[in-house]
């Protein structure tokens, strides 16, 4: 609703309405934001996945899991996205106190914040999901014995993954992506698999191995993060 626009037996007739300047920063977001960084995010995603048949098969029961008997166009949000994307929370204090004279052009460095050993290990340049996850023994499927795998939230207040920003600029489409991005990877994983199309003389390891180089190498800013040339990461996907 534009500023000034008159609407009758509205709930919005009493309030002032979106500027222009509101209404064009909410398309942004849902365009940009919401639609762009999620596609190119699932991109780069899928062909990491790609050289991964473990980590596939580790989603595909996940998602069986998840939906015992039941398909996922008849699941509903409430009862479904949990499980496929549980969480816990760590929390972790510091007493330290940095003062930053004033006018200061701070630019963090999110590369090496993301890929730090600090924080990540000792492999934090490979592609490895189940170093976000950690184990509960004190929680378990009623369908089985096994203690359910969770995703493992770090600390909001001093988390080295800042992805989606933090504070009061953090991203508002963050949840609207997550449960795009779980959508999507239920919808293809439950009864598909992936992996890179062989050229002439490769194997498998070595297809596996030239897709995660492109995905390493040719990737580049244009306004978001995104593979340069997808057209070279043919993917053939098979029913299970």
């Amino acid at each position: 609703m534009a500023c000034n626009e008159k609407l009758d037996n509205n709930l919005m007739s009493s309030l002032e309405g979106l500027t222009e300047e509101e209404v064009y920063g909410n398309i942004f977001v849902f365009n940009f934001a919401g639609h762009d960084a999620t596609a190119n995010s699932l991109a780069i995603g899928i062909c990491l996945l790609a050289t991964r048949p473990d980590v596939q098969e580790w989603i595909a029961d996940e998602i069986n899991t998840a939906l015992v008997g039941v398909e996922a166009t008849d699941s509903s949000y409430e009862a479904t996205f949990p499980q496929n994307f549980d969480r816990i929370s760590s929390v972790r204090d510091s007493n330290d106190i940095v003062i930053i004279p004033k006018n200061t052009v701070i630019i963090p460095n999110y590369s090496a914040l993301h890929t730090h050993p600090r924080y990540w290990g000792h492999d934090s340049l490979e592609f490895e999901p189940s170093r976000r996850i950690t184990t509960n023994p004190k929680i378990s499927r009623s369908s089985s014995s096994n203690p359910v795998e969770q995703f493992k939230e770090l600390s909001s207040r001093n988390s080295p993954f800042v992805g989606w920003s933090g504070g009061a600029h953090s991203c508002p489409g963050r949840k609207f992506a997550q449960v795009e991005f779980v959508g999507v990877l239920v919808s293809l994983f439950r009864d598909f698999k992936v992996k890179p199309v062989l050229l002439n003389g490769e194997n498998n390891v070595m297809a596996r191995a030239r897709l995660l180089d492109q995905s390493r190498t040719d990737t580049g800013m244009k306004l978001l993060l995104q593979m340069l040339h997808p057209e070279k990461a043919v993917l053939e996907w098979s029913r299970r």
